[in-house]
């Protein structure tokens, strides 16, 4: 029997949406919103693995384009359909992940939402240095994911984790098997925090980073 592509979301693309609401009420959205003020006018944007781009209603009005990307083609259509007004014209939609992006195409901002989740480390090393190439100096990458630390986080959150983990491995295919230090990540790729948030009790981060000359 052939297997289904790996982190293939289009079985819940659907309901995701109230899962989400389900499991964590709208703490998730506030921690995708918490930063999009900080994105400068007119800038280009690079928003890869959006889903349903629901954190596109609190993007500013006064940005530039927008190169939207996501892999699974029923998340793309739902974005699509609730597209916001304000930013009617400015989006170009892609169905693909990283892989479709143009060489030397850069980028003032990127945004990755409950993204970089979905990859073994060595995948998201790869990832993370395309990504980094695509971006301006001085560009902005906006980051929202999970991220769980022994000393900070309570027994209840990595159970959930783990759950999380089952859930859309059985259901999408995740290729990741756990969650990974981000932090370390980007401080790797020389990628510098400039402002940062909690969300859910510590077990959700919402971070800009700002990308600078490699020494």
């Amino acid at each position: 029997m052939k297997m289904g592509a790996l982190n293939d979301y289009n079985l819940i693309a659907g309901i995701y949406d109230r899962l989400v609401y389900f499991v964590f009420g709208k703490r998730l959205w506030d921690a995708q919103r918490e930063f999009l003020h900080t994105i400068p006018a007119d800038a280009s944007v690079l928003v890869l693995g959006g889903g349903t781009g629901r954190f596109l209603h609190a993007m500013p009005a006064q940005v530039g384009k927008i190169y939207y990307i996501d892999a699974s083609e029923k998340m793309l259509r739902i974005a699509r359909q609730q597209e916001p007004p304000h930013l009617s014209g400015k989006i170009q939609w892609a169905h693909g992940t990283e892989t479709v992006l143009k060489p030397g195409k850069t980028y003032d901002v990127i945004i990755t939402f409950f993204y970089l989740d979905l990859f073994t480390a060595e995948k998201l090393e790869n990832i993370m240095a395309l990504l980094r190439q695509t971006l301006h100096e001085d560009g902005l990458w906006l980051m929202c994911d999970f991220e769980l630390s022994a000393t900070t986080h309570r027994w209840w959150q990595s159970i959930l984790v783990k759950t999380m983990l089952l859930f859309f491995k059985i259901m999408t295919r995740l290729e990741a098997k756990k969650l990974l230090p981000f932090a370390a990540f980007f401080a790797r790729h020389q990628l510098i925090a400039q402002r940062e948030a909690s969300f859910c009790k510590g077990m959700v981060r919402s971070v800009v980073y700002v990308k600078k000359m490699v020494q």
